[in-house]
């Protein structure tokens, strides 16, 4: 969690049983901030570093209903949007099976009201 002006201080292990540790940083704003998840360039765990200001993304408002096959709303329902990464730098490293595909990332998480409508806020 950052402090109220927005810094925050990480630690993280260099490595991790003996193999160079990278690390993504998703930040996660409140869920009326206005602004998307995101997530920030790799972070190598094996120095020190200041990732200077980090900004995140204009955010786009999305909203839609969710029903069930019969046409009923649902109401509680979790709503996931995830990008499908064409980024095969991860499926590169030495450790990585030959069939990798690279992971999936969450953009937006919300639930549906009563009305069955859900809120997201996505990255432009």
């Amino acid at each position: 969690m950052t402090t109220p002006d927005g810094t925050f201080t990480l630690w993280v292990d260099p490595s991790v049983y003996g193999i160079p540790a990278t690390y993504d940083l998703v930040c996660e704003p409140t869920e009326y901030a206005g602004v998307p998840r995101w997530t920030a360039p790799p972070v190598d765990g094996a120095a020190s570093a200041d990732l200077g200001v980090l900004i995140l993304p204009d955010g786009a408002f999305v909203r839609g209903t969710v029903k069930d096959a019969q046409g009923v709303v649902l109401s509680d329902a979790v709503v996931r949007v995830y990008e499908i990464s064409q980024d095969l730098g991860a499926c590169i490293a030495e450790h990585a099976p030959a069939n990798c595909q690279p992971p999936a990332v969450l953009r937006a998480s919300g639930r549906t009201d009563a009305e069955g409508m859900v809120r997201l806020v996505l990255p432009r």
